[in-house]
């Protein structure tokens, strides 16, 4: 506590939605979420050993965190940024992602059903 006492907590409500066996190797980065239409979110993130990028996933939720969809491997054409945001207009999802070696600047758009 403040006052320098010990006082026994514990987390509630977390709701794990991936399911990678070997924490310590294996893990999601970069996530981005995004609102969509009747309550829904899509999550866009990235699978990353310690050392080594792996392939990007995304999967659509609702308000209570309930997977309706996925996850689905996207592949490895579809790069996140670290910093950038993703947003919605209407059926689709839009990302900003640069490429350092060509020194370009990829809009990405998934499309949603």
């Amino acid at each position: 506590t403040f006052g320098g006492t010990w006082s026994k907590q514990r987390n509630t409500g977390v709701i794990w939605l991936t399911r990678y066996s070997k924490r310590n190797r294996e893990n999601a980065s970069r996530v981005k979420a995004v609102g969509l239409r009747n309550d829904t979110a899509l999550l866009i993130w990235e699978k990353w050993t310690p050392d080594r990028y792996v392939e990007t996933h995304a999967m659509k939720i609702d308000r209570n965190g309930k997977i309706l969809k996925g996850p689905v491997a996207l592949g490895s054409q579809v790069r996140l940024n670290r910093r950038g945001d993703a947003w919605a207009i209407g059926n689709k999802v839009y990302l900003l992602a640069g490429d350092s070696v060509t020194k370009s600047l990829e809009l990405i758009v998934l499309k949603m059903k």
